[in-house]
């Protein structure tokens, strides 16, 4: 019991000073980069057809012991923060969602169960498309990573948010690379092993990106009879990289715009022979 309520004070104190009138600087910086990222990777379509630059829209934020979400309706988004046990931001992750209201996005997601991991097992986590589309570049790649536990929310309260230019991310406009980048490569060699140990030699590249990014879309290519594609890595909110289902560079996966922006932002070329 004495654990909970340590945990709890920690949380709430977490919460005053990350979103405190105004917003706190961090809470606000990821929102603006998940939103910039998903409208570079995902394609403009993917923040809604209605998004105008400047306009001030509410987001609900949610904060359990884990996990703070924003939810976006207006722009058809949910973001999740992993949270480390001082209150850090460990991880992020985008969702798309097709809740007309930011009320009907929370009830849907607290009648569901809260996950403590989006995209892990459990069809508490689906990745929601819009009804009406197909999924596209990628938005559904299931990520190997087990649901937790449902969660407590500490606290729930509504922010209001100016959307921003959608410019590419910092890191691509930048060219840089973030610290610990080894850590990625070698999640990437360790999927080579495992998954394409029989296309033989294979170039992979991996474009410019940030720790913060919700996912990193890697292409490899195969000079054996195995197609080229795309994987992407997201991390976990211990730090760790994890991959998701590998895309063929068929029509029907529509991530040819994908593969155009990994190839103009390449910050890393691996070459493996495979066997």
């Amino acid at each position: 019991m004495t654990h909970r309520i340590v945990v709890t004070s920690v949380y709430l104190a977490v919460l005053s000073s990350a979103l405190a009138d105004p917003p706190g600087e961090v809470v606000l910086r990821r929102i603006d980069e998940a939103i910039r990222w998903q409208a570079y990777w995902e394609g403009a379509a993917a923040v809604g057809q209605d998004y105008r630059v400047g306009e001030r829209v509410d987001v609900r934020i949610l904060l359990t012991p884990t996990h703070l979400y924003a939810f976006l309706a207006p722009i058809r988004l949910e973001i999740d923060m992993a949270l480390s046990s001082d209150g850090q931001v460990t991880a992020v992750t985008v969702i798309g969602s097709s809740a007309p209201t930011n009320d009907d996005a929370v009830a849907r997601f607290l009648g569901s169960g809260l996950r403590g991991n989006p995209g892990c097992s459990g069809d508490v986590s689906v990745r929601r498309q819009t009804p009406s589309e197909p999924a596209k570049n990628g938005g559904t790649i299931p990520l190997a990573r087990p649901c937790t536990t449902q969660a407590e929310v500490l606290d729930d309260k509504s922010l209001t948010v100016v959307l921003p230019k959608l410019t590419p991310p910092d890191a691509i406009q930048n060219k840089i690379l973030p610290p610990g980048r080894s850590s990625l490569a070698r999640a990437v060699e360790r999927y080579l092993r495992l998954r394409l140990r029989s296309c033989g030699l294979t170039t992979v590249s991996i474009p410019y990106y940030s720790n913060n990014d919700p996912r990193v879309y890697v292409l490899m290519r195969p000079r054996g009879n195995c197609p080229r594609g795309v994987v992407a890595f997201s991390r976990a909110p211990d730090g760790r990289w994890e991959s998701g289902k590998f895309l063929a560079d068929f029509p029907k996966e529509e991530i040819s715009s994908i593969i155009e922006r990994i190839e103009s932002n390449t910050a890393l070329n691996l070459t493996r022979y495979l066997r």
